[in-house]
């Protein structure tokens, strides 16, 4: 299930640079993976459904995740929505200044 979840997001638009859908895609990617830390999922059985996932492409996500985990939980609707949006926009950033002077 997870392993769905997170491979449907390595799905990517097509009008932007390939370096932007790279860094849109890796968005995805975190607004789906903070969801799953803030819904309460364990990060032991994150790391054990992405290593039973045949998706071998999933093991890149793997210190995303960490980095996830690395926030803690919270229990109010609008804390976790700014938890997950921090997330998202952490990670888009970080995508885009690894890009370096490359065009987007």
């Amino acid at each position: 299930m997870i392993a769905l979840l997170l491979a449907a997001g390595l799905a990517v638009p097509t009008a932007e640079s390939i370096e932007m859908k790279i860094c849109y895609a890796i968005e995805r990617q975190a607004e789906k993976i903070m969801s799953l830390r803030q819904r309460g999922l364990s990060l032991a059985e994150f790391m054990s459904e992405i290593d039973r996932s045949k998706n071998k492409k999933l093991g890149r996500i793997k210190p995303m995740v960490i980095a996830a985990y690395s926030v803690p939980r919270y229990e109010t609707a609008g804390m976790i929505a700014k938890a997950i949006d921090d997330f998202k926009d952490e990670q888009f950033l970080a995508c885009i200044k690894s890009m370096g002077n490359k065009p987007l």
